[in-house]
């Protein structure tokens, strides 16, 4: 019986295994493009993307998004003031899990991000093993509710 690790899935095996919609909030077009592509390799054909913080907290109500990738800072509204936004919505009916994405790792924003309802933390430059490590735990039932060290 072939392994369930992450690590042995093939590309589309672990979209099929982890199925997700997944939100990338990037300024950046050439950040956007690599986060894609990686996604991309693990089988995630459809993933959306906003430029910022503003265009995030309007896509997620309509989107029904499982997992937001936010990049932290990002021009007219960061990602730890998207986050919050998000988590204050009435209009979001099913909350998303949201990873901090961030190339700043001091403590300090790390706590930032917690303290705005993110529930994980990864640091640019990201690469395919960040990506099978993260997004199955971001996944499980309940995990937009609590805090998780990724």
């Amino acid at each position: 019986m072939p392994s369930q690790d992450p690590k042995h899935l093939t590309s589309s095996g672990f979209a099929q295994t982890h199925p997700a919609r997944i939100l990338v909030v990037e300024d950046q077009p050439l950040n956007q493009k690599i986060l894609g592509m990686l996604l991309q390799r693990l089988g995630y054909a459809e993933i959306a993307f906003a430029n910022d913080g503003r265009q995030a907290v309007a896509m997620v109500p309509s989107g029904a998004y499982d997992l937001v990738f936010m990049d932290i800072l990002m021009p007219v509204m960061d990602g730890i003031e998207a986050a919050r936004a998000i988590r204050l919505s009435a209009e979001v009916t099913r909350q998303p899990v949201i990873v901090a994405v961030s190339g700043h790792v001091l403590p300090s924003i790390k706590e930032e991000c917690r303290a705005a309802g993110m529930n994980g933390f990864l640091a640019k430059p990201l690469t395919l093993d960040d990506f099978r490590r993260a997004i199955p735990p971001c996944l499980e039932v309940g995990a937009a509710q609590r805090p998780m060290v990724i």
